[in-house]
């Protein structure tokens, strides 16, 4: 009995889970605040619950981490030259944080994982298809999904091009892992809806997240006469991706000819692309402000009132090196270090299928962050979150093996 209502509890979690997911990712549902924090409390109470349950408090790495990233955050208002836009910053950075530690504390085994993972895949397609209905069919393909329709002004086309993208590579995934063949359909339907969602925003860093994972992921699948073929598929599937971009009229438009630039950009060609050449300068600048106050820096996203963009860092390690000084870096990137090794050590050690699929898809979060600021951006820290979860999971499964191993011995 309880048992039953030990799962009734998670279960019932990881749904309002995706409650919470779905407006947090969506800025029209987040106008409103009582919802919004309703459900918020709501998962916390079903934490405390669980914790009186266990007769304990879920104290764990995530935690201290959380613990210490938010108050060095809140530190940072005491020298701020601008206190006020920082001490709001913490305030986003918390319900981050919050949300993020109170799921870890939840996910204990794989069938939490599973639970977890169905809500972050619920949360997604809930907000393409809403993202759809807004714009309608006719209209898509029109211009980049975002402000420039009716109904989305207070969206941004890369935030809708990170949950389309991030979808899209886990239900690809998970139809290759599926051996039910309505699963595979079902998996393979969602995989293409999402990427289309995702082309349709003009997203570089979403498209990168769909080419990069899946190449590293077949690159580091398989060890023997098999590998080769699969980075031959790999090429294959992503030349193709390239020829229907760069093709398809509509397609070229809304992100075929930003490749294009961002390619020739790469190259050291002579082109019009202005991001990439004030994205350049925006770091220029940081590394500047950084070496004036390389410790603690100027305050939380206090970097738009140094430079004269007006503007965020549009770089996470940038954005925080001004604002935390080296100290915040330090603190925010640690648990990034260290899921980097422990993931890597797992995908070349145990030859985990989940967690190479993980640890590439992992890769190009930390590749993307020197195009985005995510430190208090819910899509991001929820898929670092659901990476973490899986790596504790195989390091407990770990520590077990070792313990059972030795038990057996005389």
């Amino acid at each position: 009995m309880k048992l039953q209502m030990k799962l009734g509890i998670k279960n019932f979690y990881f749904i309002v889970l995706s409650i919470v997911l779905i407006i947090e990712m969506n800025p029209s549902y987040k106008e409103n605040t009582v919802v919004r924090y309703g459900v918020i409390m709501l998962c916390f109470a079903l934490l405390c619950v669980r914790c009186v349950q266990c007769k304990r408090f879920p104290i764990n790495l995530f935690w201290l981490w959380s613990i210490s990233e938010l108050a060095f955050c809140i530190l940072s208002s005491k020298w701020s030259i601008d206190s006020e836009t920082t001490i709001q910053a913490c305030k986003n950075i918390f319900i981050v944080l919050f949300i993020c530690s109170m799921t870890y504390s939840m996910v204990e085994n794989t069938e939490d994982f599973r639970a977890f993972w169905t809500s972050i895949c619920t949360a997604y397609v809930y907000n393409s298809f809403y993202v759809l209905f807004v714009v309608g069919i006719d209209n898509l393909g029109k211009s980049r999904l975002g402000v420039d329709y009716e109904g989305l002004e207070m969206w941004n086309a890369n935030a809708i091009g990170a949950f389309a993208g991030f979808g899209c590579v886990m239900f690809l995934y998970s139809t290759i892992i599926t051996n039910n063949k309505i699963g595979k359909m079902i998996n393979g339907a969602l995989a293409l809806f999402m990427l289309l969602m995702c082309l349709n925003t003009g997203s570089r860093k979403a498209l990168l997240v769909v080419a990069v994972t899946g190449g590293l992921y077949f690159c580091l699948k398989d060890r023997g006469s098999k590998k080769p073929r699969n980075i031959l598929i790999m090429l294959i599937l992503l030349i193709a991706l390239w020829n229907v971009i760069m093709t398809n009229d509509n397609l070229y438009m809304l992100i075929g000819s930003r490749m294009e630039r961002l390619v020739d950009s790469l190259l050291g060609h002579q082109t019009s692309e202005n991001s990439m050449g004030m994205r350049t300068l925006m770091i220029i600048h940081g590394v500047r402000f950084f070496r004036k106050e390389p410790i603690l820096g100027y305050g939380v996203d206090c970097y738009r009132y140094l430079s004269p963009f007006g503007t965020y860092a549009h770089n996470n390690y940038i954005e925080l090196m001004v604002g935390t000084g080296l100290i915040g870096l330090i603190v925010y990137y640690s648990i990034y270090i260290y899921s980097l090794i422990k993931g890597y050590y797992f995908v070349f050690k145990e030859h985990d299928d989940m967690v190479i699929f993980l640890v590439s898809l992992l890769t190009i979060i930390v590749v993307n962050h020197m195009a985005i600021v995510s430190y208090d951006d819910i899509t991001y820290s929820i898929m670092f979150l659901l990476i973490i979860s899986y790596i504790r999971l195989l390091t407990q499964q770990k520590l077990r093996n070792i313990k059972e191993k030795g038990a057996l011995q005389p």
